[in-house]
Order: C-alpha cells, then sequence, then structure tokens
C-alpha cells in the first residue's frame, strides 16, 4: 500500500504521497507509459491527402528509422500536365485559358482542361517555357508519365476576321506568280501602238484590271470565307 489514508491533514498526505511515489518509481512508470502511447500513435503512417501508392519501399515487419522513405504516393485527381510552349508564345498565354489534351494510349479522345500555372522563367538551352494544365482524372484513366499533345487557347480577338496562316503562305505565292506573269504577257499589248491600238490597249487594261481584282479576292475573302465554314459548330 503506497499511501496512508489516515492522515488527516491535506498537506502532509500530500507530500506523503510525493515521497511514496518517488521511492516506488510510479512517476517514472507513468511517463514512461505516456512515452509509449506517443509512439504508438505517431507509428500510423497517413498522408496529407487522400491518392494512391505507387511505389512501396518497405515490406511487413521491416524496422525503419526516422527520416526513411517508406512509399510514393500520388494524387491522381485532378492530375498536372506540363507543357513546354516556346517564349515567343508565351505572351499569348494566360491562367484559366482552355486546354485541349490528347494521349497517345486513347487515341482519337480529347480531354479538356484549363491553364493553372504559366512559368516566368524561360529555359535558356531550348527557349521554352512550363506551362501546367489541371486536368480532372475522376477514374483515374490518365496515369502521370503518358505522353500528350496539348493545345493551348491563346489570346482571342473579339470581332476580328482571322485568316488561317497556313491558307495565306500555301496559296498566295503561286497566285501572285501567275497574275505577275499574265500581266507581263498583257502590257505589249496596252503599250501597242499601231492599227485598232485603242481597241487592243482598252482589251488589255480590262484584262489586267480584272485579273488585279480577282487576285484579290482570292487571296483575302476565299480564306475568310474559309474560316467562316471552319468556325461553324458541326452537328
Amino acid at each position: 500500500m503506497l499511501f496512508d489514508d489516515r492522515i488527516e491533514d491535506p498537506l502532509v498526505r500530500a507530500q506523503c504521497e510525493e515521497i511514496a511515489r518517488a521511492r516506488s518509481g510510479l512517476d517514472q512508470a507513468e511517463v514512461s507509459m505516456r512515452q509509449a502511447r506517443l509512439q504508438l500513435a505517431r507509428s500510423r503512417v497517413q498522408a496529407p491527402f487522400r491518392g494512391r501508392i505507387a511505389d512501396l519501399e518497405v515490406v511487413p515487419g521491416q524496422h525503419v528509422t526516422v527520416g526513411a522513405e517508406l512509399m510514393t504516393v500520388v494524387d491522381l485527381d485532378p492530375i498536372h500536365v506540363e507543357v513546354s510552349v516556346l517564349e515567343a508564345e508565351l505572351g499569348l498565354l494566360g491562367e484559366g485559358r482552355r486546354a485541349s489534351v490528347r494521349f497517345a494510349a486513347f487515341s482519337g479522345e480529347s480531354f479538356e482542361g484549363r491553364i493553372e500555372s504559366v512559368n516566368p522563367v524561360v529555359g535558356p538551352e531550348q527557349r521554352t517555357g512550363r506551362v501546367v494544365v489541371l486536368l480532372p482524372n475522376p477514374g483515374g484513366l490518365i496515369k502521370p508519365g503518358m505522353y500528350a499533345e496539348v493545345s493551348l487557347a491563346a489570346t482571342s480577338f473579339p470581332d476580328r476576321l482571322l485568316v488561317p496562316r497556313a491558307a495565306i503562305l500555301e496559296r498566295v505565292r503561286p497566285i501572285l506568280m501567275t497574275s505577275a506573269t499574265t500581266i507581263l504577257g498583257l502590257l505589249p499589248l496596252v503599250l501597242f501602238s499601231g492599227a485598232d491600238a485603242n481597241i487592243w490597249n482598252a482589251l488589255a487594261l480590262t484584262l489586267i484590271g480584272g485579273l488585279l481584282l480577282s487576285t484579290l479576292l482570292v487571296i483575302t475573302v476565299t480564306p475568310a470565307i474559309y474560316t467562316l465554314f471552319e468556325a461553324r459548330p458541326r452537328a
């Protein structure tokens, strides 16, 4: 029996209890018990987020030390896609813009996301900047490390008609060459001063004027009409 309940003085009784506890080692035992419970509570490893185990570095029953790597846990929903963008095009991108992602593993299927961040630092070697796209992945279908092709929505120009660069570069050169050659062939008729010169001069000028007008329409209006038809929603 550690304590004597017959002592009536509370102060004396408390002092006797402290002495008895110290002699019996009860205080140290309680401290050890608290430490053991604390260590037991800390022995359960819990990730700060919900995810999946990608790499497991230990096996059941293995002794581990403080700071040892146990496993790699990944969060797949949403998933981040890193895109390298040329520095000349970084200024056209912004956070929150739409992104369309296609993966080689899912041919013909497109996933919609948005730009989460645009890294302000450009790589010195390849002169590209890193853009991070946030992509919903509720079923975990998309896996880290997959190869992807990404289309990013750049700066929009409202109330403006944009013509595809390919439509101009591929069509303008042969059209201009043909028109220039034809005009050069008609110049002798414009400069003709013989019999019926007025008729030949007027005919040549009419042909040259019509050719210039048709060339202008082909290189400007035709691509614009093509763009309008391409922009229509398809059923």
